[in-house]
């Protein structure tokens, strides 16, 4: 476990994030990885990541399940997100093969 303060706005705001992880290794030899992040104590987000060799290369795959409620503001910020993302990654050397992401409403 590991906990750092992340600062935004400037530096006018700070928040505690911890990170708890958990490693396993799948049936098939593959590595999983679990994250669960809280800020400022509170659920944030969990991680489940599987790390695979193969012969091309080294296949990572995520599921992220957001473990708080985000409000209406934040879709225009997934939208931005959303259409970089893929970009920015093969910038840095990654190849996206493929994505889905699925939202929820809570009423």
């Amino acid at each position: 476990m590991v906990t750092y303060r992340l600062s935004y706005l400037f530096g006018l705001r700070s928040v505690e994030v911890t990170v708890d992880t958990r490693t396993d290794r799948t049936p098939d030899g593959s590595r999983r990885i679990e994250l669960e992040v809280t800020v400022d104590g509170q659920p944030w987000s969990t991680y489940v990541v599987t790390v695979d060799t193969r012969d091309d290369g080294t296949v990572v795959e995520y599921e992220y399940t957001a473990d708080r409620r985000f409000g209406l503001r934040r879709v225009p910020q997934r939208i931005v997100a959303n259409r970089y993302r893929d970009e920015a990654l093969e910038a840095q050397g990654y190849a996206v093969v493929e994505r889905n992401e699925q939202y929820g409403a809570a009423i």
